[in-house]
């Protein structure tokens, strides 16, 4: 039977041709014995000597220790993988092939050894971060080897933070992403943070008759605001920070750059911005409203914009947390549009279903992200976790007034019909029919696209699926929309 270390030893011979043997990873090398241990009973000194050594092998950083003459003294298990370093060099202990072997795995050799010539003999501590040839990044710290107060060698310490890295680019692709959006929204959007205008978007300089962003950015909110609406507008800021109030909506007077006022609506929420409480608010100026009627409609679908933005916001936000679905709920929300344009439903019913197809996983933001991407077979526990979105998606969602029933289908979307469905395990006509709707099409997209634990299946078995299970587990009606566009090519999945 093949083992998990038969595995490990095996991909780490695939990067050394050649050295397919079984690693040891204990540098076979001499040790300092300082003086204050030659007292000690020979079977004393071996038991320090042990427990030292099992600390070295227990540390996650690779270690590599080395005398004044740069000669290898010990590495342990994780220097040695980190390294990927065979069995061969190790036992010959050689620094300069040990040396030879790392550089030619440095992007940068030059500066790599630079380093460890100018800290040889130092008495100084020293970290930076280095690019492997693989695309790995390697955290690198080194600190003098200090044995009665005089530098006696060098210990140089490495971590593999590529995880770390592909994370954070991972969350700046999703921030730009992020203010791409609300850059270009027709609505005014600011984020408040301790009492200081911490973000303005361009539309709401404009409102404010402002050129630029960095001049509003640290003012009092207060100083925007005629001195009537100070003490509402405080008093909404105070109920959001102090969890009184989820959501504000309400209108005030605002003054311009130039003196001249401006009515606003304004509909504020508490959230976090940068690990701290902070109000998103999106203000829009109404005070042509009553004026111009043919100014109402414009009025009504730049607020359609405003949602659809929050609504998008929201997704991203949850996108930061699980990229490998980033897009599963867009093209969810798009497919179900789509059968329900089948089975003629009014552009009501359909705009509802597109905002509870985008919103629909929202409740996953309650799971951890490393459960979220992880690839293989879920644990049970982990598989509960999964399972509990679609109740938490109602939880969050449920307090928003909406023109329609989004939280109840977030709730509902993995109900079946037989009842087999989570999380109430609700059947037949208990099953609202958007979430009816709603269940094919995120069965057909998650089946279709990658995920983290598989490639994807393919369009064909995502819909002989829904064929199988149309009246038992899935709408037949919505099954047989779904069917029909698709195989006769009337519809595509989106990109």
């Amino acid at each position: 039977m093949i083992t998990l270390s038969d595995l490990r030893h095996e991909q780490v011979a695939k990067h050394v041709p050649g050295d397919a043997e079984t690693l040891d990873y204990s540098a076979r090398a001499e040790k300092i014995e300082p003086d204050a241990l030659d007292d000690l009973p020979a079977e004393a000194r071996l038991d320090i000597e042990i427990q030292l050594k099992s600390i070295l092998e227990a540390t996650a950083d690779g270690i590599l220790a080395v005398d004044d003459k740069g000669k290898v003294i010990q590495a342990n298990r994780r220097f040695a993988e980190l390294w990927k370093i065979p069995r061969s060099l190790l036992d010959r202990a050689d620094d300069r092939d040990i040396l030879e072997f790392t550089l030619a795995q440095v992007r940068d050799p030059e500066t790599f050894l630079n380093k460890i010539y100018a800290l040889h003999g130092s008495s100084a501590e020293e970290v930076d971060v280095l690019r492997l040839k693989d695309g790995r990044y390697v955290r690198r710290f080194s600190a003098p080897l200090m044995i009665d107060g005089f530098v006696h060698g060098r210990v140089w310490s490495f971590r593999d933070i590529s995880k770390r890295k592909r994370a954070a680019a991972v969350l700046r692709e999703a921030e730009e992403q992020f203010r791409g959006l609300v850059e270009q929204a027709t609505t005014g959007i600011i984020i408040i943070q301790d009492g200081q205008l911490a973000y303005v978007n361009p539309r709401f300089c404009e409102i404010h008759g402002y050129a630029r962003q960095d001049e509003l950015i640290g003012l009092d909110p207060l100083a925007l605001i005629v001195e009537k609406d100070h003490g509402p507008t405080r008093e909404a800021i105070s109920q959001l920070l102090n969890g009184e109030a989820d959501k504000i909506s309400h209108s005030l007077t605002a003054l311009r750059r130039d003196g001249t006022t401006v009515e606003l609506g304004i509909c504020s929420s508490r959230f976090s911005y940068r690990g701290r409480p902070a109000i998103v608010a999106m203000t829009q100026d109404i005070s042509e409203k009553s004026r111009i009627v043919a100014d109402n409609q414009r009025y009504v679908e730049q607020l359609k914009s405003a949602f659809m933005s929050t609504v998008e916001v929201a997704t991203i936000i949850n996108e930061m947390r699980d990229p490998y679905t980033a897009s599963h709920e867009r093209r969810a929300a798009e497919i179900a549009v789509a059968i329900a344009g089948e089975l003629g439903f009014d552009q009501h019913w359909q705009e509802g279903l597109h905002i509870a197809g985008h919103l629909h996983d929202i409740g996953k933001i309650n799971i951890p992200a490393e459960i979220l991407s992880k690839p293989g077979k879920l644990g049970a526990i982990e598989f509960q976790l999964i399972q509990e979105h679609a109740q938490s998606g109602y939880e969050v969602l449920k307090g928003v007034e909406f023109p329609w029933p989004v939280a109840q289908v977030a709730q509902q979307h993995h109900e079946r019909l037989d009842g087999s469905g989570y999380p109430q395990g609700l059947k037949g006509g208990q099953i609202l029919p958007q979430a009816r709707v709603m269940a094919v099409a995120d069965v057909v997209e998650a089946m279709a696209a990658h995920r983290p634990y598989r490639p994807g299946l393919g369009m064909d078995k995502a819909l002989i699926e829904i064929e199988l299970g149309r009246g038992r587990l899935y709408d037949a009606e919505a099954a047989d929309a779904c069917l029909s566009m698709f195989r006769e090519g009337r519809y595509e999945l989106p990109d």
